[in-house]
């Protein structure tokens, strides 16, 4: 069975906005992809992704590209 993924990239976000914007998405596919680029509301992202139950949480940013 196929199922539809979208990734939503972030950086900085409005957690309203990003709710508003990640239960719209959730209502038209699968599951959804967060890349965080390294904001300082993290933890709130991750949050919500968790919250989803239909989410994954994936950080990247300047100082993690650094430990390649």
């Amino acid at each position: 069975m196929l199922s539809i993924v979208a990734v939503i990239v972030t950086h900085e976000p409005g957690i309203d906005r990003l709710t508003n914007v990640l239960h719209s998405v959730l209502r038209q596919v699968d599951n959804v992809v967060i890349v965080d680029n390294d904001s300082r509301n993290k933890d709130l992202i991750k949050d919500l992704c968790r919250v989803s139950g239909k989410c994954l949480f994936i950080e990247i940013g300047f100082f993690m590209l650094l430990k390649f």
